[in-house]
């Protein structure tokens, strides 16, 4: 269950159009879709809350991928630390920064979390971002995590129970390492080790070799 961090919405109507489109992306059946929104109180979060209610509420309705999926919706709604497949995000309104703190604390681990803040804002966030860290496997400023790209640096994962192991990642080239199993050949005949290993390097891998890394065949 992603979450948006909100603090001084002076684009209210702008964030509200962006975050709806994210919220409603596949009938909101991505498993960044945008879950929960914490906000600091405020004249600014009131008008955004105003004008993202009046957005979704415009929406045509749209088509689940079954009717399992609906029915889990259906009875998934509300829950705020249950994760939901659906075109629905809950919305938390939060007293003051120290306030933020503590429900940021409280939450299980996460796919994703944004901050959303101006450049003014963000001279105080290092304890935030610190946090977040801990929290999500992705930390994006000022963006909406429905966008996964497929490159070398994506982590899609998170701690528990975002995934099972905060290590892997299902999205990226990291991705890999979820589908290998190590094993070690210790002692075994050159002729029978698989050609990733042979002495004579037949794949023309770059493999570590007493610590260092190498194309070379080994005498």
């Amino acid at each position: 269950m992603p979450d948006i961090l909100g603090h001084n919405y002076i684009a209210g109507g702008q964030i509200a159009s962006e975050l709806t489109s994210s919220v409603l992306l596949g009938c909101g059946q991505f498993c960044t879709s945008p879950g929960l929104v914490i906000g600091i109180r405020s004249r600014e979060f009131t008008a955004f809350l105003e004008s993202f209610a009046a957005l979704m509420n415009e929406q045509s309705a749209q088509t689940m991928l079954n009717a399992g999926t609906l029915k889990s919706y259906s009875k998934g709604l509300e829950l705020l630390q249950e994760e939901v497949f659906g075109p629905t995000t809950v919305v938390v309104e939060v007293a003051d920064k120290t306030e933020l703190l503590r429900a940021l604390h409280g939450l299980h681990g996460q796919l994703t979390a944004t901050l959303i803040a101006e450049a003014a804002d963000l001279d105080g966030c290092a304890d935030l971002l610190a946090l977040l860290e801990q929290k999500a496997g992705r930390v994006l400023l000022n963006g909406y995590p429905t966008g996964v790209e497929v490159c070398d640096s994506m982590v899609h994962g998170g701690p528990y129970p975002a995934t099972s192991d905060a290590r892997g990642t299902s999205v990226g080239t990291l991705a890999i390492d979820r589908f290998l199993r190590p094993v070690c050949y210790q002692n075994c005949p050159d002729a029978l080790l698989p050609d990733a290993l042979k002495n004579a390097n037949p794949l023309g891998l770059q493999r570590l070799v007493d610590g260092a890394e190498t194309r070379a065949a080994l005498g």
